[in-house]
């Protein structure tokens, strides 16, 4: 069970906030002050600090910095009632994993917690299969076997920029540590930036740094990730989500592998950059929404992870892989013959992601050691027929409408339905629509949904 602290003054959003946490099955501390905070940092082990900014006996940033400095393994997510630019920035360069306005979406904070516990077992896993030398991707359809090989010939190459392309779910940022893990780089930092979750403003300003007094609150030289990732490598998730004025930095970047620090500084650095995209970059660049350089220039290893759907012969061997990794798993547990087939049969919108999540509950739920997925079924004979009828491997939608209606009510009932197969998470109904979390809550704004 992931254990989580959680620090904030006010006692009773603390509290609300670990009862939330605790329903979800994480093992939750709620201090109301920093002196408690550290009694308890040192007391036991945290996977996830929950820190809020501002706090009556001292400064939530500075409680950031020592925590990064004695536990560096432990992710920290700040949270804040006031706006403060200067303040994110600050807290983004010590190593805040999300920055959260209050009041804070449960869904969407469970949602960060989830990913940054996968970050770091992703991370302790690739440590152990580095000593051992092993590439950890399961499978052996040749689809597969391809993507072996193409890691194997970017790990070869360091200085090659590569593009992982795949479906939400596929495991694009596992493969892109991969090509650092195996190449001669991997002694060196790997930083992983999501382009979509963090502001331009500050987008800018963490990858390529600033000089002092570049802006309001830069009271000193930063270094952006590219500089401190000098001869590692840089994983940009999300590319596609980049903003024009951001992908003509990042050209130029790419062009002379110079840093332009805001407010006027350059370095040259020596770094592989690794991008990531769930969207078809070609599409965005015919839309002008990328641009055709930029594309030229990030495509020129191109990955390409397959749906799971597509690789029926491996979602057996997958499910018996995670079944292995449960942490309560102690029987040994026999896939039934009828469970092999609703496992091959189920489309997998969600691709891996979905299937390890759906192992881990058949396993809690299972009374005995037969695991026969009926889940699955009953999940697909639970959606309305119309909702059957389309097999694209996303979010499974047919709308009804008579004729004449609008582009934007189009819209809103795409997202509306979205939001309902992801039970309102709005997190992972952006994935599913393949947008940027601020992009799916811009547009929910313009359409008055959920208001």
């Amino acid at each position: 069970m992931s254990k989580i602290l959680i620090l904030d003054d006010e006692a009773e959003f603390c509290d609300k906030m670990a009862q939330m946490l605790r329903l979800r099955n994480y093992s939750v501390t709620a201090v109301y002050d920093t002196v408690a905070a550290r009694k308890a940092l040192e007391a036991e082990s945290f996977d996830i600090i929950l820190l809020d900014v501002f706090l009556q006996d001292g400064s939530g940033v500075e409680m950031l910095g020592y925590i990064r400095k004695r536990w560096p393994e432990t992710a920290i997510i700040m949270m804040t009632g006031m706006e403060d630019v200067r303040t994110a920035i600050e807290c983004i360069r010590l190593g805040a994993e999300e920055y959260f306005l209050k009041p804070v979406h449960n869904d969407e904070l469970v949602f960060a917690i989830e990913k940054s516990l996968k970050t770091r077992r992703q991370q302790s896993e690739l440590t152990m299969y580095r000593d051992s030398g092993n590439l950890p991707i399961i499978g052996e359809s040749q689809s597969i076997r391809d993507v072996r090989a193409l890691i194997e010939r970017a790990a070869a190459n360091p200085d090659v920029t590569v593009l992982v392309t795949g479906e939400t779910g596929t495991g694009k940022e596992l493969v892109a540590r991969h090509v650092h893990m195996h190449s001669r780089r991997s002694q060196e930092a790997f930083i992983p930036i999501n382009c979509s979750s963090i502001p331009e403003t500050l987008l800018e300003s963490k990858l390529f740094g600033h000089e002092k007094g570049a802006f309001t609150g830069a009271e000193r030289q930063q270094k952006g990730v590219f500089e401190r990732a000098n001869g590692g490598t840089v994983f940009l998730d999300e590319i596609g989500d980049m903003e024009v004025r951001l992908q003509t930095s990042l050209l130029r970047f790419l062009e002379t592998r110079r840093v332009h620090r805001v407010g006027g500084g350059e370095v040259d650095v020596d770094v592989r950059i690794v991008c990531a995209t769930n969207k078809d970059l070609q599409a965005e660049v015919d839309q002008h929404r990328f641009r055709k350089d930029l594309y030229f220039r990030i495509n020129v290893l191109n990955i390409h992870l397959p749906p799971l759907r597509e690789r029926v012969e491996d979602i057996v061997l997958l499910t018996r892989h995670f079944i292995g990794k449960q942490a309560h798993s102690h029987r040994e547990y026999r896939i039934t013959e009828a469970g092999k087939k609703r496992l091959e049969r189920y489309p997998w919108p969600g691709n891996i992601r979905e299937l390890k999540n759906v192992v881990e509950r058949e396993t809690i739920l299972a009374k005995g050691a037969d695991l026969d997925f009926v889940q699955l079924e009953h999940g697909l004979m639970d959606m309305p027929e119309k909702c059957r009828t389309l097999d694209d491997g996303g979010l499974h939608l047919v709308i009804g409408y008579e004729s004449p209606i609008s582009l934007d009510a189009i819209e809103k009932r795409v997202i509306e339905g979205a939001l309902e197969h992801c039970n309102g998470n709005v997190s992972r109904a952006a994935e599913v629509l393949q947008l940027g979390r601020s992009s799916l809550r811009s547009k929910m704004k313009r359409l008055g949904i959920g208001q």
